[in-house]
């Protein structure tokens, strides 16, 4: 059975769907229930770009199983939104700054 689903990406995101679209929405088409993470690379976003994903106006981790007619919104580091409770992505970053080197 094929299902759809909404996704809005923003800010910098926009830029990397491997389709763009002027306002940063799209319509994905499933089969099963994938995970959001794997939708979202699918599209051409790289997890590692993503901080935060709200499914329908909660936030989610990357292992939510999309389902038919979820409204997806998808935030990178730094976009100011706020969900409670809030699952963030990208690990915050330390007090210390280090140095690393990559030969």
């Amino acid at each position: 059975m094929d299902h759809s689903t909404h996704f809005q990406f923003f800010g910098q995101l926009i830029e990397l769907l491997v389709r763009p679209h002027e306002a940063g929405g799209v319509i994905y088409r499933f089969n099963e229930h994938p995970a959001v993470k794997d939708a979202i690379e699918a599209l051409g976003i790289p997890h590692t770009e993503v901080d935060l994903i709200a499914a329908n106006g909660q936030s989610v981790a990357f292992s939510y199983q999309l389902q038919p007619n979820d409204r997806i919104d998808v935030y990178p580091f730094g976009w100011p939104v706020r969900y409670d409770p809030e699952i963030r992505l990208i690990p915050p970053v330390s007090d210390a700054p280090r140095f690393i080197l990559d030969v």
